[in-house]
C-alpha cells in the first residue's frame, strides 16, 4: 500500500475524529489511543493514564468548542511521515468554524502513531498550538487530579 493510500485513509479518519470531537463521540476518540498516553500541551507535559482520563480531557475540549459556538471543525493533515518500523507521525490542524467570525481559529496537533492490523493507534500527542490556550492549565489539572 503506497503513501498516497495511507494519506487518504488517514485524512478521512482525521475528518471523522474532528466530527467526533465536535459531536461529543468521546468513546470513538478514546478508542484510537494506547494508554498511558504522554501528552504535551504547549509547554506542559502530562501522562494520561487511562481511557477515563482521556475521555475527561476530550470532553473538556468538546464542551469548550460547543460553548464558543463552533459549528464545524475541519481537519487538515499538514504532513505525514513515511512509516518506519511500524511508527509514524501525523501533523493535523483543526480549524474551527464559528458563524460570524472571519478569522479562523485553529489548533495544531502532532500524533505519534503505530501501525496495527486494523489501522493505526495513537501512542503520544503534542499540541504545539491550542486555539484556546487558556485550556492548558485545565487539561493539566484533569490529568494530574485523576
Amino acid at each position: 500500500m503506497g503513501v498516497a493510500v495511507h494519506y487518504s485513509k488517514i485524512s478521512q479518519h482525521m475528518r471523522r475524529r474532528a466530527n467526533w470531537l465536535l459531536t461529543g463521540c468521546l468513546d470513538e476518540l478514546v478508542a484510537d489511543y494506547v494508554f498511558p498516553v504522554p501528552v504535551e500541551l504547549l509547554s506542559t507535559r502530562v501522562i494520561v493514564r487511562t481511557p477515563e482520563e482521556g475521555r475527561a480531557m476530550l470532553d473538556l475540549w468538546h464542551r469548550t468548542l460547543r460553548d464558543r459556538g463552533v459549528v464545524g471543525l475541519q481537519s487538515k493533515v499538514v504532513a505525514l511521515d513515511v512509516p518506519r518500523g511500524g511508527r509514524f507521525r501525523i501533523w493535523v490542524d483543526y480549524h474551527e468554524v464559528i458563524p460570524g467570525q472571519e478569522a479562523s481559529l485553529f489548533s495544531s496537533v502532532l500524533y505519534y502513531c503505530s501501525t496495527t492490523a486494523t489501522g493505526f493507534q495513537i501512542e503520544m500527542v503534542s499540541y504545539p498550538r491550542l486555539s484556546t490556550p487558556e485550556l492548558n492549565p485545565q487539561f493539566a489539572a484533569l490529568a494530574l487530579s485523576a
